[in-house]
C-alpha cells in the first residue's frame, strides 16, 4: 500500500508540475535571440556574456503610432541574411490593426501577412517602440544596438 502512495504521490506531483508548467508557458512560440557581438557564425547563440532572450512569435499585429516606418533587424543569430527589413503603416490599417511586414522567412512562408501575427523581427520592433523588458540580460541595449 506504501508503494501506491508514492506513485500517487508522483503522479500528482507530476500533474500539478505540468499544470504549473502549461499556466505559465506563453501561448506563442518563443524564438531566441543573442547579441551578435559574442556569437560568430555556427554558435547558436552558445555564449550568453552579454545576454540570450526568448522573443515571442505569433502575437497580433500592434499599432505603435502614427505613420509609416521602415526599420533595419540587424542580426538576431545567423540565418537566411545578416539583416532583415521591418516595414510598418498605420495609415492603411485593416481591423484597426495597423500593416506589418518582414522580409524574413518566418514571416514569408507562414503566411504571417495573412494570419496578421508578427515573426520574432516585427516582434523586436514593437518591443522597442513600446519599451518591452525582457529576461535574460540588457534587453533595451540589445534593441538599441539591433534595430535602427
Amino acid at each position: 500500500m506504501l508503494l501506491f502512495y508514492k506513485h500517487l504521490y508522483r503522479f500528482v506531483g507530476l500533474r500539478k508540475t505540468i499544470s504549473y508548467y502549461l499556466s505559465v508557458t506563453p501561448k506563442h512560440k518563443m524564438s531566441n535571440a543573442c547579441f551578435e557581438s559574442h556569437n560568430a557564425p555556427g554558435q547558436h547563440c552558445s555564449d550568453t556574456t552579454r545576454g540570450s532572450f526568448n522573443i515571442p512569435t505569433g502575437g497580433p499585429f500592434v499599432d505603435i503610432g502614427a505613420g509609416k516606418k521602415r526599420l533595419k533587424v540587424t542580426y538576431f543569430k545567423f540565418a537566411a541574411r545578416r539583416s532583415y527589413t521591418v516595414l510598418y503603416d498605420n495609415r492603411e490599417s485593416i481591423d484597426d490593426r495597423p500593416i506589418w511586414e518582414c522580409n524574413c522567412p518566418d514571416f514569408e512562408f507562414n503566411d504571417r501577412q495573412q494570419n496578421r501575427t508578427c515573426c520574432k523581427h516585427i516582434q523586436a520592433c514593437i518591443d522597442k517602440a513600446e519599451g518591452t523588458t525582457r529576461t535574460g540580460g540588457n534587453y533595451e541595449q540589445f534593441l538599441v544596438e539591433h534595430i535602427t
